[in-house]
């Protein structure tokens, strides 16, 4: 009845001490997770963070693109522009060697009708 008593005893201090540890298990398994838990929250944060910065990125390319199609689109019809504007000074060179070339045979007339008038009056 003794042995009895004294094993039941022993059986209560191990299931006392296996609580104990399975608590401790417990609490170190609690603490982990909750560890865990912040460090996810963390990375969570962290990839919103970044997330807001590429939106805020995609945002500032968006308006990049859309000032340097309108450059495009300047720079295209000052293009054309500078075109006629060429073709103008093509022309007016075109229209100043012609009238250059008539002032020079003019001259050359007026040279002739000088020489013939001298001839005449000696």
């Amino acid at each position: 009845h003794d042995e009895l008593i004294t094993l039941i005893e022993k059986l209560e201090g191990n299931l006392q001490s296996l609580q104990a540890h399975s608590q401790s298990q417990s609490s170190e398994l609690e603490n982990n997770i909750d560890n865990r838990s912040a460090e996810l929250q963390s990375i969570i944060t962290q990839i919103q963070e970044k997330s807001a910065t590429l939106d805020s990125i995609q945002v500032q390319l968006s308006a990049v693109s859309s000032q340097v199609k309108e450059a495009n689109s300047e720079l295209s019809l000052a293009r054309e522009q500078l075109c006629q504007t060429n073709d103008k000074v093509v022309s007016l060179l075109e229209s100043q060697t012609s009238s250059e070339q008539q002032l020079s045979q003019l001259q050359a007339s007026v040279s002739e009708v000088s020489h013939e008038l001298k001839t005449k009056r000696e």
